[in-house]
Order: structure tokens, then C-alpha cells, then sequence
């Protein structure tokens, strides 16, 4: 990570909270984290004392609320300080955004970073990053291997979030005495629904859910999902041989070309 710009803290640095008044101690509050790709630039730097400071960390202070603060102080008014960052001006979470037009006018950094604010807040946010990945997915277009690539993770993670958010889109059809991992798991059936609700009534754990699924005809979706990690290993591997430009990539070609072939004959 870079070194921190202690010139800039300093500059910055003031002995209250500009929050409530209280005495403050230590250096400012990134208000986009470091993280984030936050930098100790005036308009993202924000004096609190220790109490707020827990509080900002914790999310429980709007991010709007400093940064209407911050703005103030520095002449400059909040939409410059969101367009900077590149957030959305509206501060909504993913799971707030309505999904029949969810990234009207917005850009792909502007989704991103939504989905690198809920990362912040860890366990916690799994639904809220579960949307955003949907909202790139239904509603940008984008493949899961793009998604994978953007916020670091496998296409095939890509596709169970989507999956296990276009199942339970709506806070009532979720179980708030159950896990997201619980829902993950049903989202993989037939009937994600009834699932969920055996394992309610039943006070399932997650394995004991999986291995009363697995009990039954099996899952569709899991076979699916099986099927989809072989080709995403395979492609790579193609990938690696090739670019060697052996004699094992031209021989790996030829076959592909056969393969090919044979399919079109089939289909003919």
C-alpha cells in the first residue's frame, strides 16, 4: 500500500471533531477508505473524534453527512466531491436501487465502486454485493468472467450471487434467521422457496440442508455450475498452451478445428 501523504494530514488535521465539537485526537477520517483507492486529498480527509470515527467506520454515519461537511470547509459542493470519487450521487446501497433501471445514466466505475463499498463492510453485506453483481450481470450486459475479472473473484462465484439474488430478490422472500450460505445453497434447487423454508422449520445448519438436497434427484443448477468450472479450467489451459506456440499449441488447434468440424456436420 502507499506511504500516507503526512504533509496533506496535517494540513487537515484540527484538535475537534468537525462532526460534534468534541475534542479530537489523532489523524482524519478517509471518508473513501485507502482501500477504496481513497487519497489523502482534502475533500476526502474529515477530523472526528474517536467516537465518530468508530461510528464512520462502522457505516452508521451517512457517507453524504461528511461529505456536506468536507464540502463546506472546502468551498466546493457535493456533487464535485462525488464525482471525484466516483460514487453515485444518490448514496443508495445496491440493495435501495429499484432493478427496473437500476444503472440509468451511471457507469461501470460507478457500479464498481458500489461493489468495493460493500466489501468494506464484510460478512455483513453479502446481499448488497450479491445486487451489484446481478445489476452488472442482467443489467449491463456483462459476462461472468468480465464481473470475475473486475472485482476479483471466479465467474463461477459470479454466477451463484446472481443466482441467489434473482431467487430471493426481496427482502420478505429472504430468511433473517438464516444464512446467506442457507440461500446460496436453495437458490441451487428447483424450488428455492420450499428449501428455504424446510430449513427454517427444521432448524437446518447448511450441511444438513445440502445433504437433504443432495438426498433427493440432486441439483440441477450444481451439476450446471460443475459443467461451467471444467470449461472455464479447460479454456484456460487452451489459453496457456497456445500462447507457447509449440508444437503441442499447433497440434491443440488442429483438434479444436476437427471438433469443429464434426459439430457443423452434426448440425447440418
Amino acid at each position: 500500500m502507499a506511504k500516507y501523504d503526512i504533509k496533506a494530514i496535517e494540513e487537515v488535521r484540527k484538535p475537534y471533531c468537525e462532526r460534534c465539537g468534541k475534542p479530537a485526537h489523532g489523524w482524519p477520517h478517509h471518508i473513501k477508505t485507502r482501500g477504496a483507492g481513497g487519497k489523502e486529498d482534502p475533500w476526502n480527509l474529515i477530523q472526528l473524534c474517536g467516537e465518530c470515527h468508530e461510528l464512520a467506520q462502522q457505516y452508521k454515519i451517512p457517507r453524504l453527512e461528511c461529505v456536506t461537511i468536507v464540502a463546506h470547509r472546502e468551498g466546493m459542493t457535493v456533487e464535485e466531491i462525488y464525482e471525484k470519487n466516483n460514487w453515485l450521487l444518490d448514496g443508495k446501497m445496491p440493495h435501495e436501487i429499484p432493478m427496473t433501471n437500476p444503472v440509468a445514466g451511471k457507469t461501470f466505475e460507478e457500479v464498481l465502486e458500489l461493489y468495493l463499498f460493500c466489501l468494506e463492510k464484510g460478512e455483513s453485506s453479502m446481499w448488497e454485493r450479491a445486487a451489484v453483481i446481478t445489476v452488472m450481470h442482467d443489467c449491463m450486459g456483462m459476462k461472468p468472467r468480465e464481473i470475475g475479472s473486475a472485482i476479483g473473484c471466479s465467474a463461477s462465484l459470479v454466477r451463484k450471487m446472481t443466482r441467489v439474488f434473482n431467487s430471493f430478490p426481496n427482502e420478505e422472500d429472504r430468511s433473517p434467521v438464516l444464512s446467506f450460505r442457507h440461500h446460496q445453497i436453495a437458490a441451487a434447487t428447483a424450488d428455492p422457496q420450499k428449501w428455504l423454508a424446510e430449513a427454517v422449520d427444521n432448524q437446518w445448519s447448511t450441511r444438513t440442508l445440502q445433504e437433504n438436497i443432495n438426498a433427493t434427484k440432486g441439483s440441477d443448477s450444481s451439476k450446471k455450475d460443475k459443467i461451467w468450472d471444467k470449461a472455464e479450467k479447460s479454456l484456460l489451459l487452451m489459453q496457456e498452451v497456445i500462447e507457447t506456440k509449440e508444437e503441442a499449441a499447433d497440434w491443440l488447434l488442429e483438434e479444436i478445428e476437427k471438433l469443429l468440424a464434426e459439430k457443423t456436420k452434426l448440425s447440418a
